[in-house]
């Protein structure tokens, strides 16, 4: 891993710190394969002409927070990881061919649900951080930032059509200004609502592009399938699954006619 940030030794040192904390804890949801398969470029900056993101073509993660404002660089690192973790575990699976397929409609709210229970994870095991030495009351500040955000839910039934959802994923494989990004908060907090009911279950939601349905409604998950190839975890891989519209009814008679 290359760390890179534009800003004096102390800061470098206090965020890699924070990093690798981070990464830590990623490591024993997924596991040490999936984590550490390639290596990747870090870069933080602080410009608002910039927004978070992972380049899994360049193995880039691009973050962009306040320095000293570790809770909201903490988030961030999440989010992007659970992008990276997602990329990395489908190219083990596929043998690093290029056959990444996202679906951005639910990959978004997975990975804003993973980076709210980063933070809770922050705050409650603080003290295992080596910044803990330099501030060891910073756990509350992860705490407010997580329910400052978990708060503010906007509408809760945007994409309750395939069509919406679809669209919704096609506006993730655009390019998108943070000011015009879509509302995911309802779909993040069921999310993260599950993670905490079932934490050992998290580690499943890196497997999802294995198990998306082929055409006509490729950008679902095949729900079924999923849950026959891991039935000891059907009530999360259902419940997170539930986010997702139920597929369209296909009109086997669309004439209308019976019999002959």
């Amino acid at each position: 891993m290359e760390f890179l940030i534009n800003k004096n030794w102390k800061i470098q040192k206090e965020i890699y710190c924070l990093f690798t904390y981070v990464f830590s804890i990623f490591e024993r949801i997924f596991g040490i394969y999936n984590m550490d398969k390639e290596l990747y470029t870090v870069i933080i900056l602080n410009s608002p002409q910039c927004s978070p993101r992972y380049c899994p073509e360049y193995n880039l993660i691009l973050l962009n927070a306040e320095y000293s404002c570790w809770n909201q660089v903490a988030f961030q690192m999440a989010h992007e990881l659970t992008h990276y973790a997602i990329r990395q575990h489908t190219k083990i699976q596929f043998e690093y061919k290029d056959s990444y397929c996202a679906v951005g409609a639910f990959e978004e709210p997975v990975c804003e649900a993973m980076a709210f229970y980063i933070l809770k994870s922050c705050a409650e095991q603080w003290h295992e951080c080596e910044l803990n030495i330099i501030n060891p009351g910073y756990a509350p500040f992860f705490v407010k930032y997580l329910v400052n955000m978990y708060t503010g839910v906007g509408e809760t039934n945007l994409y309750d059509s395939y069509d919406k959802w679809k669209k919704l994923c096609a506006v993730y494989s655009s390019e998108y200004t943070p000011s015009k990004r879509p509302d995911v908060s309802a779909m993040r907090n069921h999310l993260f609502d599950t993670f905490i009911k079932m934490p050992h279950e998290i580690k499943n939601i890196i497997e999802y592009p294995m198990y998306l349905d082929k055409e006509p409604y490729d950008k679902l998950i095949d729900v079924e399938r999923w849950v026959e190839i891991k039935p000891s975890s059907a009530e999360f891989i259902k419940t997170i699954c539930s986010i997702q519209p139920t597929k369209p009814v296909v009109d086997t008679n669309p004439d209308n006619t019976i019999g002959n």
